[in-house]
């Protein structure tokens, strides 16, 4: 699946449990909770190597697979005048 880039104020609902990570985690686990799911948030970013390896033990079938779609959230580009 294609990553799904959207606004805080729209973010999209969610099923199951949601881990998120990233700059923004915070604001966006407040949303989603808000709304009922069961969320826990990591700022920052994950590893690049510590991602690397999860990837190739679940390639290699040593971890079962996972199914997710990234959410890339981003502030609104531009406001309107107050």
């Amino acid at each position: 699946r294609a990553p799904l880039v959207a606004p805080l104020d729209d973010l999209p609902r969610v099923d199951g449990p949601v881990l998120v990570l990233g700059d923004a985690a915070v604001a966006v686990a407040e949303i989603l909770a808000a709304r009922g799911a069961t969320v826990e948030a990591r700022p920052g970013l994950p590893e690049a190597a510590a991602v690397a390896r999860v990837a190739a033990r679940r390639l290699a079938g040593a971890l079962p697979p996972r199914d997710g779609t990234p959410i890339y959230a981003e502030p609104p580009a531009v406001r309107a005048p107050a």
